[in-house]
């Protein structure tokens, strides 16, 4: 009788974890699917197309500085624009470092332009992990680069998610 106690006791010990689990799970992939919205309402600006295809990083900055602390304040902490294969254009979040290439851990990106569809999901980066949504970036049917969103995946997401949920979880 103890044993089967026990028995009961682990089982749902081990279900409530597989709900948790599930629940992060969850919310990453909503989170990375918002991700690739505000891409997507990037990607599909002409204003925006236009300047990347005259590789013209200050129009770019000049269209969205003003917005970015706005974007910020919604949790977004990265904001990129890449050339293919995998190459930061300009960082909105830190405009002072470019032109650096990704292509040897940033393989969203590099799918992304490679594809030329979407790509979302936890991946590191300069700035840490995040979960990042990435959309090509098209003008007159000719494929430019890419623009990228990412929302943090530290200590911040995991904070929100106690506060949500009730239960402690990192990421090992």
């Amino acid at each position: 009788n103890l044993f089967e106690n026990r028995q009961r006791a682990l089982a749902a010990e081990q279900a409530a974890l597989r709900s948790q689990l599930q629940n992060v799970e969850a919310v990453i992939k909503n989170t990375s699917h918002e991700t690739v919205l505000a891409a997507t309402l990037i990607a599909q600006r002409p204003d925006a197309a236009k300047a990347e295809v005259g590789k013209d990083w200050q129009t770019l900055a000049n269209l969205f500085d003003p917005l970015w602390p706005a974007i910020k304040a919604q949790g977004i902490e990265q904001f990129q624009f890449h050339t293919p294969p995998a190459t930061s254009f300009l960082r909105m979040h830190m405009p002072e470092k470019f032109g650096d290439d990704l292509s040897s851990f940033r393989h969203t990106v590099i799918a992304t332009n490679k594809n030329q569809k979407p790509t979302r999901g936890l991946e590191g980066g300069v700035g840490g992990i995040g979960a990042r949504g990435m959309v090509p970036v098209m003008h007159n049917g000719k494929h430019l680069g890419s623009v990228e969103f990412g929302m943090s995946f530290g200590e911040p997401f995991f904070e929100n998610f106690k506060n949500l949920n009730g239960v402690d979880s990192g990421l090992y």
